[in-house]
């Protein structure tokens, strides 16, 4: 029980501060904060209840669990191309909220994914979902190379966001395909000596509630990334602003033969298009 209680007490810390992070509440703000941990509390509770899912009933049924809860609808295209065997490296733009757990489930073929993530407090505390992770260090993000390429060298499926940052959501406004261009390379150290590797581009789009993005704090925002932060976190607060319709469009798998950053962001950049005009 003490256990438990200091887990529970870890998560809400993390979702308070993430859900301070999208209220641009400052860190002097003390009695807003305390505000906070109500809400915080819940949302710590419930993601015990998505590390339980995934220790019992694995990765997919966590993500659907999640998708049911916190989106209205998830329509993905193209699911078949996903090679079921051998080294695989998925590569997918980054727009936040429950991007991943799309992504999850249209990668459902590969029951051996595992996700390069940024080292979280939050996720450290989810033991299930954690060692389905690898660990990018954001001060040495080079110290993930070697066991992401481990796995893969094993026959396993990688999923990485490039980006290593939240980017636009291209179904709801400009510069998904600008951001692109600013991805690390690190696609490259992954394919490089891994015999038979196959690169496979997703794109995800739709997470962002624009009902959410219409309320008053929301605008209030000062740029438009923060925007989109503050509509994500009234998604996860709010059942109201769980409106979202994510689309997830499935790239055709290609083998790496050199560097293989620019075979991908050709294809992320028709994916993006589709997704943005409303094609799937």
């Amino acid at each position: 029980m003490r256990a438990d209680r200091s887990r529970l007490n870890t998560l809400t810390d993390a979702a308070m501060e993430d859900l301070a992070h999208g209220f641009h509440v400052p860190a002097e703000a003390a009695m807003l904060r305390r505000l906070l941990r109500t809400p915080a509390g819940r949302v710590a509770h419930s993601v015990v209840e998505f590390d339980d899912l995934v220790d019992t009933h694995g990765l997919v049924a966590g993500a659907r669990w999640v998708m049911v809860r916190f989106a209205q609808a998830l329509l993905t295209v193209g699911r078949e191309t996903v090679p079921p065997e051998g080294p695989l490296l998925a590569v997918a733009n980054h727009p936040g909220v429950t991007d991943a757990m799309a992504l999850i489930i249209a990668l459902e073929a590969r029951p051996d994914l595992k996700l390069l993530a940024l080292d979280r407090t939050l996720l450290r505390a989810l033991p299930a979902v954690a060692s389905r992770l690898i660990w990018v260090d954001p001060r040495h993000p080079a110290s993930a190379v070697r066991p992401a390429r481990d796995h893969l060298r094993a026959g396993g499926a990688l999923l990485t966001f490039p980006a290593g940052t939240i980017e636009p959501d291209p179904m709801v406004r400009s510069g998904a395909v600008a951001s692109l261009h600013r991805w690390s390379r690190s696609t490259d150290l992954l394919a490089r000596h891994v015999p038979g590797i196959r690169v496979l581009p997703l794109a995800v789009g739709g997470v962002i509630s624009t009902r959410a993005r219409r309320t008053a704090i929301a605008r209030r925002a000062a740029t438009v990334d923060d925007r989109d932060w503050t509509a994500g976190t009234l998604q996860i607060l709010l059942p109201h602003y769980r409106d979202t319709e994510v689309r997830v469009l499935v790239g055709v798998p290609f083998e790496a033969a050199g560097p293989v950053t620019p075979a991908i962001v050709a294809q992320m950049e028709n994916l993006l298009v589709r997704l943005a005009d409303g094609r799937t």
